[in-house]
């Protein structure tokens, strides 16, 4: 048989951070006890923190995406949000992007399509599986077109070094 049973979250509040043991045991319509199951209940108040942030490349000089890596005092980050400027839309009501953990350290890739040229404030708040946010970065980054005069699509008509040639083929 299956048992279930539920615990008002004002008591879970009223918890302190830690395991805590929950016993449960079942009754039937006769009126039998089957045996008591433990399970540990995790309560985690505790938000992680984010230290300061780095954006890279800075500047973006062309690229697809900016790296916004930061330590964070926790593994188990499940969100990470970024937003640009100085209005905060909320927690939990900017834009969600890509995340890795490295070490200690949060990296959350900022796609870069569709942001304008120029110096940008990028901000970053993660939330960790215990649905805890943490405080918000920030840190400014300048988005650049790529440095176009030292590219080369090496076709016949340009010359190694980038520049047009008058001739081909010698």
């Amino acid at each position: 048989e299956g048992v279930s049973g539920l615990i008002p979250i004002s008591q879970i509040r009223a918890l302190t951070n830690g395991t805590h043991h929950v016993s449960v045991r079942g009754q039937d319509a006769a009126g039998n006890w089957g045996p008591v199951f433990t399970m540990n209940l995790i309560v985690d108040k505790v938000a992680p923190v984010l230290g300061a942030v780095v954006g890279t490349p800075n500047p973006t000089n062309g690229a697809a995406n900016l790296d916004l890596t930061a330590p964070v005092s926790e593994s188990t980050i499940a969100v990470a949000e970024f937003w640009l400027g100085t209005t905060d839309p909320g927690v939990g009501k900017a834009t969600s992007v890509a995340f890795s953990l490295s070490g200690s350290n949060i990296v959350a890739t900022v796609p870069l399509a569709g942001i304008p040229l120029g110096a940008q404030r990028f901000n970053l708040r993660v939330k960790d599986s215990a649905a805890n946010w943490s405080n918000a970065v920030n840190t400014s980054a300048m988005l650049t077109r790529p440095n176009a005069i030292f590219s080369s699509g090496f076709s016949s008509t340009i010359s190694p070094f980038g520049w047009p040639s008058s001739t081909v083929g010698r």
